[in-house]
C-alpha cells in the first residue's frame, strides 16, 4: 500500500509562527521539503490533489499548484500522471 499524506496536520503545520513571515506558497513548500527530510513524508507517499489541499488551507488552488511545481521543479515531488 503506498503511503498517504492524508496524516499530516497541514493547516496547523502552515500555521506555524515561524513561517508566519513567508509568502504561501514558500510556506508550503517549506512545510512540504520539511515532511520530506524528516521522513513524514517518506518516497511514494501520495500527496493531496492541488484542490484538496487548497480547499484544507482556504488558500486559491493556484497556490498549491505553484509550490507543487516549483517542488517538481527541485527534485523534491515526482508529478505522475492520473
Amino acid at each position: 500500500m503506498t503511503p498517504s499524506a492524508l496524516s499530516i496536520p497541514w493547516a496547523d503545520t502552515m500555521a506555524d509562527s515561524a513561517l508566519s513571515g513567508l509568502p504561501l506558497q514558500a510556506r508550503l513548500r517549506r512545510v512540504v521539503v520539511d515532511a520530506i527530510l524528516s521522513g513524514r513524508l517518506p518516497a511514494g507517499t501520495l500527496l493531496p490533489s492541488s484542490r484538496d489541499l487548497a480547499t484544507v488551507l482556504s488558500v486559491s488552488r493556484n497556490t498549491v499548484t505553484l509550490a507543487y511545481q516549483h517542488l517538481v521543479d527541485e527534485g523534491f515531488l515526482e508529478s505522475r500522471p492520473r
